[in-house]
């Protein structure tokens, strides 16, 4: 499945995070360079509830303006992206992982899921801080380390 093939299965939930549809810029900027990822496997109630713990990685975005790739370097983890408007999905290259939601700007926001595990995420531009998250047991993709 492409990352762009994907995107309709994400609408709904990138639907539930945008506040105000009127807000929406007319042309919705593509992710480009380092980003910071803050990921949650916890479940999907977990992160409507707001208890949801996150972990960050730094996201590095290539391509464009509507499709490219993407490689998070620290866990070893890669795949491709695509953006229609504000809509915005990742696709890992391995396993299942896919990512979907909203990119407004410099703010991205949405659900993941692997197949068997969901979650939520949120992104912005610029590089993740230098730090150890020994509670984190997922790596972004939801393979347990």
């Amino acid at each position: 499945m492409k990352a762009y093939q994907i995107l309709s299965s994400f609408a709904i939930a990138g639907a539930l995070f945008a506040s105000n549809a009127s807000a929406e810029p007319s042309v919705a900027l593509a992710p480009m360079g380092a980003w910071t990822l803050k990921y949650s496997w916890s479940g999907a109630s977990a992160c409507t509830s707001g208890s949801a713990t996150y972990s960050a990685v730094g996201i590095n975005f290539a391509g464009g303006p509507t499709t490219g790739t993407f490689t998070i370097p620290t866990q070893g983890l890669s795949g491709t992206w695509a953006s229609i408007g504000s809509e915005f999905a990742l696709l890992f290259s391995s396993g299942s992982a896919a990512y979907g939601g909203d990119v407004l700007g410099k703010m991205g926001v949405g659900m993941n899921f692997n197949g068997s595990s969901a979650g939520c995420w949120f992104m912005y531009p610029g590089t993740a801080p230098a730090m150890v998250d020994v509670a984190a047991i997922f790596t972004a993709d939801g393979t347990k380390k």
